[in-house]
């Protein structure tokens, strides 16, 4: 159980647990590789300058097919190559993040997810993930006095974050051998605390 992904709104402050994470497992001398999506890999990180270009693409499908298209790369030219060789991979969004990116907010149909995701990644998938939830309020506070807008998703209005973490929840509640909810809400020690003694109790 090496592959770990971390989920959850902007502003969530997921970016910042998953770098503690990555400072924890180097302290405790084990190889730790950081990743993202979409990007990761070259072809990937192109695809992904296109998707969050200040043109949105409107249609699902088409902003799906080309999100899986650099998560392909991304596994096996990237992630897969990582763990065989020993590292624990940790990754800035994921799979989850299509289901409510594509599915949830821009309506693609589910089993049109779920049969281009088998076709592109079969059943690989994250051995942990971490879902970084705060209220939609705190999202727009956070939103306010964090930083600039730098894609389409930073203009969106508070109904769209309120669309994205209901699905976020529900992934969840569904697959919660999997992934853990975890209060983005309380200080950012704490938060790190918590993540570690999971890594500790399902990982280590």
């Amino acid at each position: 159980m090496k592959f770990i992904t971390f989920e959850g709104c902007d502003f969530c402050g997921k970016s910042t647990q998953i770098q503690l994470l990555k400072e924890h497992f180097k302290i405790n001398n084990h190889k730790v590789f950081l990743t993202r999506e979409p990007g990761g890999t070259e072809l990937a990180e192109k695809i992904r300058e296109l998707i969050l270009s200040f043109k949105e693409i409107k249609d699902p499908l088409t902003e799906y097919l080309l999100v899986s298209a650099a998560r392909k790369d991304h596994v096996d030219n990237l992630i897969k190559k990582k763990l065989q060789q020993g590292y624990y991979v940790l990754s800035d969004r994921f799979y989850d993040s299509s289901i409510c990116y594509q599915g949830y907010y821009k309506g693609l149909d589910a089993n049109i997810l779920k049969t281009i995701k088998e076709l592109i990644i079969g059943a690989f998938e994250p051995d942990l993930t971490f879902l970084i939830d705060i209220p939609e309020d705190e999202i727009e506070k956070r939103m306010c006095t964090k930083r600039v807008n730098n894609n389409i998703y930073d203009t969106k209005p508070k109904d769209f974050y309120k669309i994205i973490r209901s699905g976020y929840l529900k992934i969840a509640h569904e697959n919660n051998d999997r992934v853990f909810i975890i209060d983005g809400n309380k200080k950012i020690a704490d938060v790190n605390a918590q993540i570690i003694k999971i890594i500790k109790e399902k990982i280590l």
